[in-house]
């Protein structure tokens, strides 16, 4: 079978059906054409796929039941639009959490923070900390704490009156360090 013919029989474009053969599902072998290579399948294979496909499609009606049947326990009212356009498994979740009205307000602050976590962790960001609670902080950071200059910080640092360590072109000032001098100058 050609390509044309393994798409119309799967109803798939020829794009999936490459998709297929990098998997590993279909095999396939060239023969010379007019101008290029033309694409062959064997028809057992793409006969196999199509069987293998069909009942993953049961698979998927039996989960549109279960959902079916869990909407149905909860005696959610959940609209077709809605739940038209949600997979499966969404939809059950959807009809199981639509009751669910108690501790509403926890639940968002939760996932905003699990939300800003996941970020941090998909774009290798370390997560955003308050200066407050930092136990080193930058020379920008300490200025904006104590409303200073940072020129009359790094006067302080080169006096010997505040503890800094140099890294790169910046200071590193612990807070312990950072406290102790805001108390000397008051």
């Amino acid at each position: 079978m050609t390509k044309k013919e393994v798409m119309d029989f799967l109803g798939v474009s020829d794009r999936t059906v490459e998709k297929y053969t990098a998997k590993g599902l279909l095999a396939v072998r060239y023969e010379p054409g007019k101008t290029r290579p033309v694409a062959i399948y064997e028809e057992e294979e793409v006969a196999k796929l199509k069987e293998k496909m069909a009942s993953v499609g049961e698979t998927n009606k039996t989960s549109q039941q279960k959902v079916e049947k869990a909407k149905n326990e909860v005696n959610v009212e959940i609209s077709n639009d809605e739940y038209l356009s949600t997979e499966p498994n969404k939809a059950l979740i959807l009809a199981a959490t639509k009751p669910i009205t108690a501790g509403f307000e926890q639940m968002v602050v939760t996932i905003g923070k699990l939300t800003q976590t996941v970020e941090s962790i998909r774009t290798n960001r370390p997560p955003v900390v308050p200066v407050e609670s930092k136990v080193v902080v930058t020379l920008a950071e300490a200025a904006s704490l104590l409303s200073m200059s940072k020129q009359l910080l790094v006067l302080g640092i080169k006096q010997g009156k505040l503890k800094a360590a140099k890294q790169g072109r910046g200071w590193k000032i612990r807070r312990k360090d950072l406290d102790l001098y805001a108390e000397s100058l008051w």
